[in-house]
């Protein structure tokens, strides 16, 4: 689900939608069923599940620090999303234009010292939270631009000339309640797939509060454009 939310951070800069659908595929297909599979095996092979054991009893010394460089691969790439997350929040809601790579180097210190902290020891029980905290943002997502389509006239725009818009909407009360709700829905309640859960009660949340109250945000959207304009 983290990797669905975060894949257009990573298919950003392809050419078309032909490239960001054939490197998902590959990225899903060699990656998330290839590669666990041939983990599993080995696992299986070594009786271990400790990923450094398999790699040395299996590997040696080069197969563990292929290991160590993949997971510094890995954690570049979670750096890369946490860093531009982080400057859009502060660039968007509280108007803050911060240096990119100074906070990269911030939240990477951050990240270091809590590794060493032992924040490790909690990772599983991480992902389970980040399951459930991050698919209501892919329900809002997907209604707000394929069944809602605000925005889209704006998005193709500026796509056709190369560049972001000039404005974009600073913060949006019904998606905050949409992602609550979600969010409450999944972690409260364990019937069928929490994550799946969470997604659909958001995105259908954040349909029925802009039929709604979308009228009224989109005015307020479109006066504050025209005041800055001015």
């Amino acid at each position: 689900m983290v990797g669905a939310i975060l894949a257009p951070d990573m298919t950003r800069y392809c050419r078309n939608g032909k490239d960001v659908l054939w490197s998902t595929l590959i990225s899903v297909i060699v990656g998330e069923i290839g590669i666990n599979l041939i983990a599993v095996l080995m696992a299986h092979a070594v009786n271990s599940s400790d990923v450094v054991t398999i790699a040395l009893q299996t590997s040696g010394w080069l197969g563990a620090a292929t290991v160590v460089f993949a997971t510094v691969k890995i954690n570049d790439i979670n750096l890369y999303s946490a860093s531009l997350g982080f400057t859009n929040i502060l660039d968007s809601v509280f108007g803050k234009h911060v240096n990119r790579g100074l906070l990269t180097l911030i939240v990477g210190v951050i990240g270091t010292v809590l590794s060493v902290m032992g924040i490790l020891d909690q990772f599983v029980n991480f992902l389970i939270f980040l399951g459930i905290w991050v698919p209501p943002i892919g329900g809002i997502m997907v209604v707000d631009y394929f069944i809602l389509k605000r925005s889209r006239q704006l998005l193709d725009e500026s796509r056709a000339q190369g560049a972001l818009p000039e404005s974009c909407e600073a913060w949006n009360p019904v998606s905050i309640v949409a992602w609550a709700l979600g969010f409450g829905i999944g972690y409260l309640f364990d019937w069928g797939i929490p994550s799946l859960n969470s997604l659909i009660v958001a995105g259908i949340s954040y349909y029925v509060g802009m039929r709604l109250f979308g009228a009224t945000l989109d005015q307020k959207w479109k006066s504050v454009n025209m005041d800055q304009a001015g």
